[in-house]
């Protein structure tokens, strides 16, 4: 496996994600879902791993974190993938991972970025066509940001420092949406070391 470059370091943040083994499925039904968010927030709060935003899509998953101090990304993640894996194998007859590699990382080096990627993660479900509206997607932690459940713990001092009130950020998510182009390059450009954005948008 590749040696990882994204060097971990407490008080920042940063894009965490994975895919299915051969892009396959990750989650087959709603329970799987909930199962796999609720091995998120335990094992970040044994981790000192603090979760920002996260939304969870049929074939891969995008968390955005925030490392805490004496936080241990690799463990957390490595944790919740295993334990995700062997629930799959054992419920589903499976073997082996479920996952495509290990997680991948992107620094999320300055406020610009950060204030673009959490509306990218909470998007996703309606650029990848499974809702027409963000907070039609059960799969995320949208619904918390907006003020329409309250299931999941959110930093709210995150988000009303950085967006205000819930409406403000709902039009923020639509907005790009609606106009569908990237308008910061650290974060565009960060999607293509991903691959989660085709060189030609």
């Amino acid at each position: 496996m590749p040696r990882r470059t994204c060097k971990l370091e407490a008080g920042q943040y940063y894009h965490i994600y994975n895919r299915g083994a051969l892009k396959s499925p990750l989650y087959f039904e709603p329970g799987n879902y909930r199962y796999f968010t609720e091995l998120l927030y335990r094992c970040a709060g044994q981790h000192n791993v603090t979760i920002i935003a996260f939304c969870l899509m049929p074939n891969h998953f995008h968390i955005l974190i925030r490392v805490e101090v004496g936080g241990d990304v690799p463990k957390w993640i490595g944790r919740v993938c295993q334990a995700y894996s062997m629930f799959c194998n054992r419920k589903y007859g499976r073997v082996g991972t479920s996952f495509q590699q290990r997680y991948q990382c992107i620094h999320i080096h300055n406020e610009a970025y950060l204030f673009h990627i959490c509306r990218y993660i909470h998007a996703n479900p309606v650029k990848g066509g499974l809702v027409s509206h963000a907070e039609s997607w059960e799969h995320s932690d949208y619904q918390e940001w907006i003020g329409v459940r309250s299931r999941l713990a959110i930093d709210e001092e995150f988000v009303r420092s950085r967006y205000g009130d819930a409406l403000t950020y709902a039009t923020f998510v639509e907005d790009l949406l609606d106009v569908r182009t990237l308008s910061n390059k650290d974060y565009s450009e960060g999607l293509l070391r991903m691959h989660l954005l085709d060189p030609a948008a």
